[in-house]
């Protein structure tokens, strides 16, 4: 008979998560997800299999908690352009901001699990989703001045995220205000003041 767990697995996974999430996952090793964890190797490999297996669930937590979260919170549909600015502001104010991304910085590695890229597109599929349904929501209240081409609107905006949340990493990131006059420069606008 199996002996049962005497961990929390969510507990041990959102550590595991913030790991790879500061230190990437190419320079975290067994013996780092163990201390960090407070898991032995026979408890580490009998719960997860592998260290490629428990990335694969922590990059799972971080969509769920992290990705979600932050759409939940600044992307919903009824927020509008104020909401989208606010996203965008927080990947400059929000905790662990210099870290910048997981799923941006996971997908710069060529040496990932297999199972990893299916989950990067997942969370990047989640942020597409309620970036269109804002802007659309935006476009038919009359908040987005002039035809845009909405997909592609949503494609300059995940390049704009993604290069605010690198040049953080590299501690260049420009401050609120700066985000909020590309913003407005970008879309034509004058979507609030950018305050949290």
């Amino acid at each position: 008979m199996p002996r049962p767990q005497s961990f929390k697995r969510e507990a041990v996974l959102n550590k595991a998560m913030l790991l790879f999430w500061q230190r990437g996952y190419l320079a975290t090793s067994v013996q780092d997800l163990q201390a960090a964890t407070g898991l032995g190797p026979g408890s580490l490999y009998n719960s997860f299999g592998s260290k490629d297996a428990i990335f694969v669930e922590a990059l799972e937590t971080y969509v769920e908690r992290v990705v979600k979260g932050r759409c939940e919170r600044y992307l919903r549909p009824e927020l509008g352009l104020d909401g989208l600015l606010h996203y965008l502001i927080s990947t400059r104010v929000e905790d662990n901001a210099d870290w910048g991304c997981l799923l941006i910085n996971s997908a710069q590695l060529r040496e990932l699990p297999t199972a990893a890229t299916a989950c990067l597109q997942r969370g990047q599929a989640t942020v597409r989703r309620y970036l269109l349904a804002l802007l659309q929501r935006a476009e038919a209240e009359g908040e987005l001045a002039g035809h845009w081409q909405l997909p592609l609107l949503v494609s300059q905006l995940e390049i704009f995220t993604r290069g605010l949340l690198l040049q953080g990493q590299l501690g260049q990131a420009p401050k609120a205000g700066e985000i909020k006059a590309m913003f407005q420069q970008v879309l034509n606008t004058e979507a609030g003041d950018g305050s949290q």
